[in-house]
Parts: C-alpha cells; sequence; structure tokens
C-alpha cells in the first residue's frame, strides 16, 4: 500500500491559514484515493528526539567501521524512527 506522508509546519497550529489551506489536499487525496494511507506529521506537535551529541556519534559508528555503544545505539534508534517515517512514505 502506498502512504502520503503530508508534513504540516506552522507553528500558529489550527489558527494558521496556509495550514488550513494545505489540509485540503490530503482530504481530497483521500477522497481520490482510499487505497493510499495517509499519514500526517506536525514538527510543533510530534515528540521528535532531540539529536545530540549520543545521537551524532552513533551516526558516525554507524556509517563507519565502529560500533556504537548502547546509550548511542538508543539515540540512533529514536532517530531512526522519524527517518523511517520519510522512507515509508518514499516507498
Amino acid at each position: 500500500m502506498s502512504t502520503l506522508l503530508h508534513i504540516s509546519a506552522s507553528p500558529r497550529g489550527a489558527s494558521s491559514d496556509s495550514r488550513a489551506l494545505a489540509g485540503a489536499f490530503p482530504s481530497t487525496h483521500r477522497r481520490a484515493h482510499p487505497d493510499v494511507a495517509v499519514e500526517e506529521l506536525d514538527p510543533f506537535d510530534a515528540k521528535l528526539p532531540a539529536f545530540g551529541r549520543l545521537a551524532a556519534e552513533a551516526k558516525m559508528a554507524a556509517w563507519g567501521s565502529g560500533h556504537p555503544s548502547p546509550e548511542q545505539q538508543a539515540e540512533w534508534d529514536a532517530a531512526r524512527a522519524v527517518f523511517d517515517r520519510f522512507a515509508a512514505a518514499d516507498a
């Protein structure tokens, strides 16, 4: 099944006119393509993980020849969960 990832990134939230206008697209898409899942992400409301030193070190270990520590791996796993939402929508 295909997935449409709609990112709504207005700091004004429900008070945003542009957010209301952009929200028409996923609604229309759902009606036209009921076989496509629509997932929504609002970075202002989402619980996004901090990407600090441990996560950066874990990234370098994962992409290099090293092995992340358990603490680094936990940070990297949290970041990957967000990245994977984008990858799933791209599939």
